[in-house]
C-alpha cells in the first residue's frame, strides 16, 4: 500500500472510531456530514461512503460495542 493509502485508511478508521465512541459526533455527522468530515484527510469516495451510513446502523453498532465493553469490564478504561 502507498503512504497515501495508509494515511487515508487511518483517517477512515479515525472517523469510524469517533462515530462509534462519541454519540455527539455521531449526531453531528448525520446532521452535517460535510462539516463533520472536513477535519479528516479523506478521499471523495471515502466521504461519500461515510455519508451513506444511516442513524439506525450507527446506533446499533455503537450499542453493540458498548455491550461488549461491559462484558469485558473495560467501561472505565474506555
Amino acid at each position: 500500500p502507498t503512504r497515501e493509502h495508509c494515511m487515508s485508511k487511518e483517517a477512515v478508521e479515525s472517523v469510524l472510531g469517533k462515530v462509534l465512541l462519541e454519540a455527539e459526533f455521531r449526531a453531528i455527522l448525520l446532521a452535517d456530514p460535510d462539516q463533520s468530515l472536513s477535519g479528516f484527510d479523506l478521499t471523495r469516495a471515502e466521504k461519500a461512503g461515510l455519508k451513506r451510513l444511516d442513524c439506525e446502523t450507527l446506533d446499533a453498532l455503537a450499542k453493540s460495542l458498548d455491550e461488549q465493553k461491559k462484558k469485558l469490564h473495560l467501561r472505565d478504561v474506555w
